[in-house]
């Protein structure tokens, strides 16, 4: 019994190294891309392996996202250049958009990267992408893109001020003047779903008494969205973007994008 109980121990004192590396290797993903086409899969819910017919989409695997059966688009713009592959497969990258104005699926661009010729190399690839890339949100705040730098202070301060209807004119002023050197912080507050006032969010500077002609105007719903507006126009850049709003599934996946985007160490 003796002997049972020893070789027991050993072989769970084993099993425990071997899970701790496990873990430590999983909770520490690759600081550079693994696929060249990483940010068309941050800003994808679904991406298959599939077959194409004008609108229609027979999947034969599903790579990110729910699994369905046959997938119609909502339009087909983008569809008449799909590229030629030897088995007639391709890959395609979309956004399943489900709310009170659509329902439906969409390319996530309207022209490539969104449907790629599919080969057992770029399928490797792209799997190993998306499993970063969850292990980049899975493990966000123990990473050390987590840790807040100089703006983070003040970025926590002006969104505060930001869903008060009595300063968030001044605060969204000074927001959008902090820039691209903030974008880190922006991303590590983003996670805010406080409601702010409606109004219109200019990418300059935002008023109630005024329109700017020569910028855009936004209505954002929460603090996230209005984040959103300034990552977008600070890096010029952006994912499935919710400058105007959008559902929780929406926020996540734009959320989960810009992380990423930090992680990488994009500029």
């Amino acid at each position: 019994m003796r002997k049972f109980l020893g070789r027991t121990s050993a072989l769970l004192g084993v099993i425990t190294i071997f899970s701790k590396a496990v873990l430590s290797e999983v909770s520490n993903p690759e600081r550079k891309p693994i696929s060249a086409h990483w940010q068309v899969i941050a800003s994808s819910n679904v991406i298959v392996r599939a077959k194409v017919s004008n609108k229609t989409i027979i999947p034969f695997e599903t790579l990110k996202g729910i699994r369905v059966q046959r997938i119609e688009l909502e339009n087909s713009e983008g569809m008449e250049r799909i590229p030629p592959s030897e088995n007639n497969e391709v890959i395609v990258f979309l956004v399943r958009i489900h709310n009170d104005r659509t329902n439906g699926y969409y390319l996530t661009e309207s022209s490539p990267p969104s449907i790629l010729p599919s080969s057992e190399m770029q399928l490797q690839l792209i799997r190993k992408e998306i499993l970063n890339q969850e292990v980049i949100n899975d493990n966000f705040s123990e990473l050390s893109v987590a840790k807040p730098d100089k703006f983070d202070k003040e970025v926590k301060q002006l969104l505060n001020k930001l869903v008060d209807s009595e300063t968030q004119d001044e605060s969204w002023t000074k927001l959008v003047n902090l820039g691209s050197d903030a974008a880190p912080a922006f991303i590590r507050c983003m996670d805010d779903k406080r409601k702010i006032a409606p109004a219109d969010y200019s990418s300059s500077s935002r008023t109630r008494k005024s329109a700017y002609d020569d910028h855009f105007h936004y209505s954002p719903q929460v603090v996230q969205d209005a984040v959103s507006i300034l990552l977008n126009q600070s890096t010029r850049t952006g994912f499935y973007t919710t400058i105007n709003g959008g559902t929780a599934e929406e926020r996540k996946l734009d959320l989960a994008g810009w992380r990423v985007w930090l992680y990488y160490g994009q500029k």
